[in-house]
């Protein structure tokens, strides 16, 4: 289920577009982990993740 997890960001330059992860690289680390790893290069106000894999995400960890 991990790599069924979608990521988008609102900015608070632009609120009503919703920013896409660009250039997108997801990392299996074990069966447990994946890093998500997105070119963004806007200031960043919130993070949205939806997809079949969000209800087993235990912990989260963003960075930048």
């Amino acid at each position: 289920l991990l790599p069924h997890i979608n990521i988008k960001f609102t900015s608070p330059s632009l609120p009503t577009q919703n920013l896409t992860c660009k250039n997108k690289r997801l990392y299996l680390v074990n069966q447990q982990t994946l890093d998500i790893k997105c070119n963004v290069t806007e200031e960043i106000q919130s993070v949205i993740i939806w997809g079949d894999g969000v209800q087993a995400i235990c912990s989260l960890y963003i960075n930048g």
